[in-house]
C-alpha cells in the first residue's frame, strides 16, 4: 500500500486514507500492521504518521493496528516496547495522544500482566507517559539529575480513578526501565492526509 502511494507519484497517506471498497478502514490498519513488521524505520514513520491524525476513517485503521500488538499478560512497560518498537511515537503531541489513547484502550481489554489488571484505560495513558517521560529522563545522557524512584512513585497517586497503585507495581515500573529503555526514537516529519 505505501508502495502503491509512493509508484503513483503521491504520498502513501493519500491511498491509505481512502479505504477501497475491498477493505475496511479496521482490515487496512490490521495490514498496515502486517507491513510494519517486515519494514524499515521510514515506512514505520510513516505509518505512525498517518495513524496519528484525527481523520475519521484513520482512527479506524488505528484501531485496527493496534489490535493486532500482542500484549496479553506482559507488564505495561513490556507491552509499550512491543507498542512502540511497530509504531515510533510522532512529534505531534495531539498525535501521541491519539496512538497512546489506542493503546491505553487495547492494553486494558486484553493486556495487564497479572499484577496490573485492576488499571483503567485512563490510569494506563496516563502512566504509559509516565512510563516514556522516564525513559527519557533516566536514558538522556543531557539530563543531569536524573529522576529517583521516589520522584517516579510519587506522581502516580491517585492515577486509577481516584485510588493509587501498589507503590510495588510502580516501583517494579522504575527498575524496569532503569534496567533498560523503552527505545523511543524519533521518526520524521509527517504530512497530514488529505480531507475531502
Amino acid at each position: 500500500l505505501l508502495a502503491h502511494g509512493a509508484h503513483r507519484g503521491g504520498h502513501a497517506s493519500e491511498v491509505l486514507a481512502r479505504p477501497s471498497r475491498h477493505f475496511s478502514a479496521r482490515r487496512l490498519g490490521q495490514l498496515l500492521y502486517c507491513h510494519s513488521t517486515r519494514s524499515g524505520e521510514q515506512v514505520k514513520d510513516q505509518i505512525s504518521c498517518l495513524l496519528g491524525s484525527d481523520h475519521g476513517l484513520v482512527q479506524e485503521m488505528l484501531k485496527g493496528f493496534v489490535a493486532q500488538v500482542d500484549v496479553t499478560g506482559h507488564t505495561l512497560v513490556d507491552a509499550l516496547r512491543a507498542f512502540i518498537a511497530r509504531m515510533p511515537l510522532p512529534g505531534e503531541a495531539q498525535k501521541i495522544d491519539r496512538i497512546m489513547e489506542a493503546f491505553s484502550v487495547h492494553y486494558a481489554q486484553v493486556g495487564q500482566g497479572e499484577a496490573e489488571d485492576a488499571m483503567s484505560p485512563d490510569c494506563i495513558f496516563v502512566l504509559s507517559f509516565s512510563c516514556i517521560m522516564l525513559s527519557t529522563d533516566l536514558h538522556n545522557p543531557g539530563v543531569r539529575n536524573k529522576m529517583t524512584e521516589r520522584q517516579f512513585i510519587a506522581p502516580q497517586r491517585g492515577i486509577n480513578d481516584g485510588a493509587d497503585l501498589p507503590d510495588v507495581i510502580v516501583s517494579a515500573i522504575y527498575q524496569n526501565i532503569a534496567a533498560r529503555p523503552i527505545g523511543l526514537r524519533r521518526p520524521q516529519s509527517c504530512q497530514e492526509p488529505p480531507r475531502d
